[in-house]
């Protein structure tokens, strides 16, 4: 029997950016449940609103949305917010920061499930999913064994299922200490290896680190070059390496002038690029 939850209704949509003013409507009943859900389950939650003097009749088209109350990022490293049962919480995941206190993302099965629904409709409906060709990866985040329960080390684990693994390269891993280090020299020995092959390449993962490679194979005189259907999917903040972040163009002319990939075989995060644009 198909469910009568808005919510569940918006994540059964296969195509990510099928606007319609149906599926408007449909975005607009699906943020009024969330709204109630969330109200009615955290007094946190329910006690911005009502500071804000927040009520639902204030939305009246997508462009309202911004009016809904939020709780900065900064709550979450500070208190555990739920707005479900604690038992009802089957994975609790950190940001990625190595310093400072972690904020923290807990998701119920049924946050879970559609997350992972949203990120399979994103990157089908972009055509950017190939099932039978087997690729080679270079992962720009943590590998299992330095990831713990960082977010992102799910999230950029997740990107490497929507085409078969010929072989995976991880550009953080432990160090002597036991810590998270990046390991550039196995990043850059892994682009060669690959380039000799004949797979394509599909790279995950944060900017910087991606950004940090591409200079020094330029500064090396490199120029490598891998099959039409290799790709790269990039997201996240610069972190601490904001000071270098680059404008989006000269991003992706790196990319093509180094590794011979053209701009559209990119898949780059809005939250990334608002980050590496100028102010």
């Amino acid at each position: 029997m198909p469910s009568t939850s808005a919510v569940d209704r918006l994540f059964s949509i296969p195509q990510a950016y099928a606007y319609t003013p149906e599926n408007e409507r449909l975005f607009l009943e699906a943020m009024a449940e969330m709204v109630e859900h969330h109200r009615r389950n955290s007094p946190v939650y329910d006690g911005v609103c009502r500071q804000d003097d927040f009520s639902w009749d204030q939305v009246r088209h997508p462009d309202d949305v911004y009016r809904v109350p939020h709780i900065f990022v900064t709550a979450f490293k500070l208190r555990r917010l739920l707005s479900v049962p604690e038992s009802e919480i089957v994975v609790t995941f950190t940001s990625s920061g190595t310093s400072g206190q972690k904020s923290q993302t807990n998701w119920d099965a049924g946050s879970r499930d559609r997350q992972a629904f949203s990120r399979k409709a994103v990157v089908e409906s972009m055509g950017l999913a190939d099932y039978e060709q087997p690729v080679n990866y270079l992962v720009l985040s943590y590998d299992p064994a330095s990831g713990g329960t960082r977010g992102a080390a799910h999230a950029f684990a997740m990107y490497t299922t929507f085409a078969p693994a010929a072989e995976t390269v991880f550009a953080i891993t432990r160090g002597p200490d036991g810590q998270p280090r990046f390991q550039p020299r196995l990043c850059l020995e892994a682009l060669e290896r690959f380039a000799a092959s004949s797979l394509p390449l599909r790279v995950v993962g944060f900017p910087a680190f991606g950004y940090m490679l591409l200079k020094e194979l330029e500064a090396r005189g490199l120029r490598l070059r891998f099959p039409p259907q290799s790709l790269m999917m990039l997201g996240g903040g610069w972190k601490q390496h904001t000071g270098r972040a680059i404008p989006p163009d000269q991003y992706r002319a790196l990319v093509e002038r180094v590794l011979g990939i053209p701009c559209q075989r990119y898949a780059t995060s809005t939250v990334w690029w608002s980050t590496a644009s100028p102010t």
